[in-house]
């Protein structure tokens, strides 16, 4: 490329500044604002200053209420963000002298080319050596299960009809059921421990009555 396909960045204004120069302060000229008017208080004569020294009021100390001042009407100003000083610095500052080699060239236009997506890219096999390909065959049909009877179908035979059994030993003979004996059973029996053991002195509140007395009765009234 030439020296003209070159762009420097400039060296005035916020947008595109060159990184390698410092940025100069910017100053815009706006209208002037009007004058603020002034809260209007009353005079210095308004005041009575009886029963003042110079150590405040001989009075008991408090506090005065006065009036709220009226609120101040904004002014219809345009804010600093309204400004575009970097708009301006052409026609405020001095510009720099700046230098082209040559004229600068056309934008070129983009020439309506297919994309790499728009082409087929063709088989390799078709112009050089293919390489070696494998391919996966398909599925086998599933075998069918053999009508045979499984091993569960038939009957286990017994081995001592076929080959020699194995020795078996019994603990002694088998005793023949006898039926049980109409014996009375553990508490069928009750015991006295005072026939067999001395038993210990007991007491008794009242005296026993006579089993052989027959107690006194008073006949009902309507026995008679």
């Amino acid at each position: 490329p030439g020296p003209g396909q070159y762009t420097l960045p400039p060296l005035l204004g916020c947008k595109s500044h060159d990184v390698s120069h410092w940025r100069n302060p910017c100053y815009s000229f706006g209208m002037k604002t009007k004058d603020v008017m002034k809260f209007q208080g009353p005079g210095p004569f308004e005041y009575t200053i009886n029963n003042v020294t110079r150590f405040g009021k001989i009075t008991s100390p408090s506090a005065p209420l006065t009036a709220r001042p009226a609120g101040k009407s904004k002014p219809p100003l345009p804010g600093p963000g309204a400004y575009s000083p970097e708009v301006f610095l052409n026609s405020v500052l001095t510009k720099a002298p700046a230098f082209q080699f040559g004229r600068k060239l056309k934008s070129k236009t983009q020439a309506p080319t297919p994309g790499p997506n728009a082409y087929n890219v063709p088989d390799p096999g078709v112009y050089g050596k293919r390489p070696p390909a494998y391919s996966i065959l398909g599925k086998r049909a599933g075998l069918k299960k053999p009508e045979t009877p499984g091993p569960a179908a038939y009957g286990v035979p017994n081995i001592s009809l076929i080959k020699k059994s194995v020795p078996a030993f019994t603990m002694g003979a088998r005793r023949t059921s006898k039926p049980p004996f109409a014996l009375p059973g553990p508490g069928a029996y009750t015991p006295s421990v005072s026939y067999v053991l001395p038993s210990a002195p007991g007491f008794t509140i009242n005296g026993r009555p006579n089993p052989c007395v027959k107690p006194f009765t008073v006949p009902a009234d309507n026995e008679f």
